[in-house]
C-alpha cells in the first residue's frame, strides 16, 4: 500500500509578473503543480509591474488571506521592476531599500511562521531577477511603445547588482537564494538569451530552467520536500476496498475523514 498523508503541503510564490505568468501554459509554476501533483498546493501572489516596496506592503494581507496555514515552502521572485535604470520611473527602488524590503518580507514570514506554532518547518527561497537581455529589449520596447530608450529601461548589468544584494539579504538571514541571473548565463553562456522571450520575461525554454532549477535545489538543500520523498495526499484507488462498508471503515480508520453519509 501507498504511503498517503490526508493532506497536502502548501508552497506561497510571491513576486512580480515573473510569477504572476508562471501558471500560463507550460510556465514554471504549471511545471512545479504537475511535478508536485497530489503532494503540495501551489499558491501563486504575483503581480505584474510590482517592486520589493508593493510585494513588502501586500505581505500583510497576503499572510492575513491564509488564515493560519503555514507554507511550508515559500519564494520571494523580486527584483526585475526594481532595477529600472531611471530614478525617476515609477518602478524604481534602489539597492539599498531593496535589500531593507527583502530583510523585512522574511522577517515577517519568520514571524508569521513562529506565531502559528507550526509543526513543520517553512523554508524560504530567494530568487532572483533574471538577466536582462538587450537586444531582446529593443525589439519587444519598440513593438509595445514605439521606442526603447536603454539609459532608462533596464540592463543586464543593473540586474546583476540586484542579484548580487538578494544573495547578500539570503546569506545574512540564513535563506535559499537561487541566482537566475548568475545560473542562466552560467548554463546559457552567450545564448543566455534563449531562456528570454522579450529581454525581460521568459522563453518557453526559460520557464522550464526556472523549474528545473528550484527543483535541483530541494533536491540538494530540502530533502523533505523532494517531490519523490513525500506522500500523497489520500491513497490511491487501487489501496480503497473495493466493497461500500469496508471502503467506509478504510476512511474512518487511516485517513483524516468525515463521514458524508
Amino acid at each position: 500500500m501507498s504511503s498517503f498523508t490526508g493532506t497536502r503541503d502548501l508552497f506561497l510564490l510571491l513576486g512580480d509578473s515573473l510569477t504572476q505568468q508562471c501558471f500560463e501554459d507550460g510556465g514554471w509554476g504549471s511545471q512545479l503543480c504537475n511535478a508536485y501533483n497530489r503532494k503540495a498546493d501551489i499558491l501563486c501572489r504575483g503581480f505584474s509591474g510590482y517592486n520589493s516596496r508593493h510585494l513588502m506592503l501586500s505581505l500583510e494581507t497576503i499572510l492575513s488571506s491564509l488564515n493560519g496555514a503555514v507554507p511550508s515552502l515559500i519564494t520571494i521572485f523580486i527584483g526585475a521592476n526594481d532595477a529600472v535604470l531611471s530614478s525617476s520611473a515609477p518602478q524604481f527602488v534602489d539597492v539599498g531599500e531593496y535589500k531593507q524590503n527583502l530583510l523585512d518580507m522574511v522577517r515577517r514570514l519568520k514571524k508569521y511562521v513562529k506565531d502559528q506554532a507550526a509543526m513543520k518547518r517553512t523554508h524560504i527561497i530567494l530568487i532572483t531577477p533574471p538577466p536582462i537581455h538587450a537586444a531582446q529589449r529593443a525589439v519587444s520596447c519598440q513593438e509595445k511603445y514605439g521606442q526603447y530608450t536603454p539609459e532608462t529601461d533596464r540592463s543586464d548589468e543593473n540586474a546583476q547588482l540586484y542579484a548580487l544584494a538578494m544573495k547578500e539579504v539570503a546569506q545574512s538571514m540564513g535563506v535559499f537564494c537561487l541566482n537566475l541571473w548568475e545560473q542562466m548565463h552560467a548554463e546559457g553562456g552567450e545564448n543566455y538569451g534563449d531562456y528570454l522571450s522579450d529581454g525581460l520575461h521568459f522563453s518557453a525554454s526559460g520557464q522550464t530552467f526556472v523549474c528545473e532549477s528550484l527543483l535541483a535545489l530541494i533536491k540538494q538543500h530540502i530533502k523533505e520536500l523532494v517531490p519523490a520523498k513525500m506522500s500523497v495526499d489520500f491513497p490511491l484507488w487501487n489501496d480503497i476496498p473495493s466493497d461500500r462498508e469496508a471502503a467506509i471503515a478504510f476512511f474512518r480508520d487511516k485517513v483524516r475523514y468525515v463521514n458524508p453519509y
